[in-house]
This record gives structure tokens, sequence and C-alpha cells, in this order.
């Protein structure tokens, strides 16, 4: 059946924190009864949305994720014996990928929104969320550290997470892999930013374990992610045609076996350390050039350098035009957002090192609140510092 794509609902960034607070402090049956948990009146939306979810269409993912949850015996705790019910965590989070994949149809740049997924996590099914990921400790120490990421829709978010897995590897291939392997994989951005890449891997991981079933599940992925992220420093994985890009993660996957002692394999072409290190030296020496030349901003600008994902580079491009509307009184806002914009599109055509940059101004141009705030006086100028850096960097200036 083939389901449209809507936009869903998303929650006011300011009232997460105060919602966390009080839905740790709430038992699974009274969060379970709140009836006006799917209620959209008072969310806000993706600003480019076609068509919205309704309140009858979030009532009936409510409906579906509980009925999928007491299948494992919600809303009573998740069995703590594996030996008398082995894996129920994970069968869960299996079935919710499967339907995910097949009938939360959402836009990715939607989808790559913590506001959207806190809503589901906070709103529409806090009861599932602390039931699966049940909040343990002082409740006091858990908003604003890693634990609350479970609950608050950023990228380990109890619901997040599964629809990301459906949507980058597929259930067939999601309820095949151990938990630690789709951390593996589902964790690298460099990895799960590029589905054909990813899926790559995981079929190579899978078609290898078949081969030599002796060799651990665990620490097979973890090489093959670790000497794939390695070979992608000096081969760019998005110039590879199909056949190419399986024999790469064929070779990684290869490579992570002959580490642990399967082999003699022949891995093609090896990547020699010096090699790699001369890559390194280089992405280190563009990064320096760019920071240096965002003095006094540097060290701001610094804290946002990273890599990104598919799924970020789309989120960046909705916020950089929100961001736009926001200062758009600005004179100078509409020209750096176009700028900005400009790097944006030419992002397929960036080595990782431009990327990195490229994300960086990116990052930089939609905080309001950055070296000088934007509503001041002057508060684009940094801003202004930033982004010419970064285009003089990959050559646009």
């Amino acid at each position: 059946m083939n389901i449209p794509k809507k936009v869903y609902p998303r929650i006011n960034d300011d009232a997460v924190g105060e919602l966390l607070t009080k839905v740790l402090a709430t038992s699974v049956k009274k969060l379970a009864a709140d009836e006006s948990s799917a209620d959209v009146s008072d969310a806000s939306w993706y600003p480019m949305a076609s068509e919205r979810a309704t309140k009858d269409e979030i009532e009936r993912i409510q409906d579906k994720i509980r009925e999928i949850a007491k299948r494992y015996g919600y809303p009573e705790p998740l069995s703590p014996n594996k030996k008398e019910k082995p894996n129920e965590k994970g069968k869960f989070d299996s079935d919710l990928t499967r339907y995910f994949g097949e009938s939360l149809k959402m836009i990715p740049a939607d989808a790559a929104s913590d506001s959207v997924w806190a809503f589901l996590s906070l709103r529409v099914c806090p009861d599932v969320a602390v039931w699966r990921f049940p909040p343990n400790g002082e409740l006091e120490d858990i908003p604003g550290t890693r634990k609350a990421e479970r609950y608050n829709g950023q990228q380990r978010d109890v619901f997040r997470r599964l629809w990301w897995r459906s949507y980058v590897l597929g259930a067939d291939r999601v309820e095949k892999l151990i938990e630690d392997a789709l951390v593996q994989v589902m964790e690298r951005p460099e990895i799960s930013g590029y589905r054909e890449l990813a899926c790559a891997l995981v079929d190579s991981y899978l078609a290898k374990l078949g081969e030599s079933p002796s060799l651990s599940k665990q620490e097979l992925m973890r090489g093959a992610a670790k000497h794939l992220v390695l070979r992608m420093a000096v081969t760019s994985a998005y110039a590879l045609n199909e056949q190419e890009l399986r024999s790469f993660a064929d070779e990684a996957v290869q490579s992570a076996a002959l580490d642990l002692g399967v082999g003699p394999v022949d891995v093609g072409d090896e990547i020699s350390r010096e090699e790699v290190a001369r890559e390194e030296s280089v992405r280190a020496q563009v990064e320096e050039e760019f920071l240096q030349a965002c003095v006094p901003y540097r060290d701001h600008v610094e804290k946002i350098l990273g890599d990104a994902s598919e799924a970020q580079m789309l989120e960046i491009r909705s916020e950089v035009q929100r961001h736009r509307a926001a200062v758009e009184a600005l004179p100078e806002a509409v020209d750096l957002a176009d700028r900005v914009e400009e790097l944006l599109d030419k992002w397929d055509e960036f080595e990782l090192p431009e990327r990195r940059v490229a994300y960086a101004a990116a990052r930089y141009f939609i905080q309001l609140d950055d070296a000088i705030p934007d509503t001041n006086e002057g508060g684009l100028d940094d801003d202004e510092v930033v982004i010419r850096a970064a285009r003089i960097m990959v050559g646009l200036e």
C-alpha cells in the first residue's frame, strides 16, 4: 500500500525540559490514561508542510505502538529474566521498526527534527517510552544528561532511532542484526548518512557471518565499521557505483575478519598507514586554516565543527530557511542566507574536510545567540566572518 508522506507535530523546545521532568515522575499507567496526549492544537509544524497528520492519525499511531508493546507485557515492566523471556526488548524494537517502515511515512527533513520525536515520546507515547527505557536512578539526574536522549527526541530517542533504522536499512536487515551492530552503523554519520553504503556494509557483514559463523558478531561489525571509515578518508564512497560500493564494503568486512584471525583474505589494494596519515593531515590543515580565519570567534566555531549525516544536512537546510525568516529584517541576513545555501548546494562536490567546514558555517548561521547575538547591533558581523572563511576554504570566494 502506498501511504503518502505527511509531516508530524512538533513540541515547543522550551517545553521539553519541563515535560520530561513530569513524564519521568509519572507511572506508566497514569501516562497511558492521559486523553489529551494526541492533541495537536498547540503543536508547531515543519514550515513547508504540504499535508499535516491529524489528531485521528496521531491516535492511530499511539494505539499501534501500545498494541505492539502489549505483545511483550506492557504496561507491566519488561522481564529482567533473559532466560525466561530472551531478548524481549530487541523483539519489541524489531516489531516497531517494521511498523514504522510500513506505516509511518515521513519526510526525512521532518524526521531529522528533535522536536518531532520529542512530541511522540513525551506527549503521544511517554508511557511506552519509559516502559522501554525505565528511568533508573535519581530522576533529577536525568534531564540534561545522555540518559535524557531516550525521551527528548535526540538521536538515541526511543522512537527516533527505530524509524531511522527502518529508513536507512529496512526492517528485514534490522531484524538480522544485534543491537551493538546496529549502533556501529547508525551512530556513525559517515555510514548511516549514505543509505546505499550502510546497506552494502550490512549485507557484506551478514554474508561473512554466513561463511564464518564462529566470528564474533559484535567484534566483526565494530572492526568493519572502523575499517570502512578509515578507507573513506582516502576514497569518496559517493563517487562509487553500485558494484564498486559493494566491493568497498566487502574489503572493510574482510579486513575486520582478518583482524579476528579469519584469513588469509585478498582485500584488494591495501591503504597504507602513510596515505591515511597524509589525508588526516590535510583535513587537520584545512580545519586549522578555517578556524584561524574565524578569529576571534574560533572557540565558538570549533565546538560545532564535525561530520554531518544525510538527515542532518536535510535538517540544516530547513533550519537555514527558518533562520532567514527570523532575521530577514536585518539588511545582511538575506545575503548571508543565500551564501550559506550556496555552500549547501555544492555539498556533493566537496571532499570530507570541505563538508565539515560548510556544515560548521551553516550551523553557526542558524544560531541566534552565537558570539554576537544576531538581534544585537552588528549581530551578523561574526556570521559574516565565519561564512566568508568557509566560502574561501571551499573556493567560492
